[in-house]
């Protein structure tokens, strides 16, 4: 389940790149949809994950989590 938490964790980070305000005008736009798609790509994983039963489901719920937070923060920033 460890694999889970790391992968969450990488899916926060890079939802914290995104809605952090000086981020975005340091990267250029590719930069950031490239970020925005390797998050997709990650929760895809969990999800694989999840599927097989490879993943503890709390983890997922986590993320979620993570994400809405993460936008909150970010709209609040602008």
């Amino acid at each position: 389940m460890d694999l889970g938490r790391r992968l969450r964790s990488l899916m926060r980070e890079a939802a914290e790149i995104i809605a952090d305000s000086k981020a975005r005008q340091a990267l250029p736009e590719e930069a950031l949809a490239d970020l925005a798609t390797v998050h997709s790509l990650l929760d895809r994983v969990l999800m694989l994950m999840l599927a097989r039963g490879a993943v503890d489901p709390r983890e997922i719920e986590r993320a979620g989590e993570d994400l809405e937070r993460i936008l909150r923060e970010g709209v609040r920033d602008r």
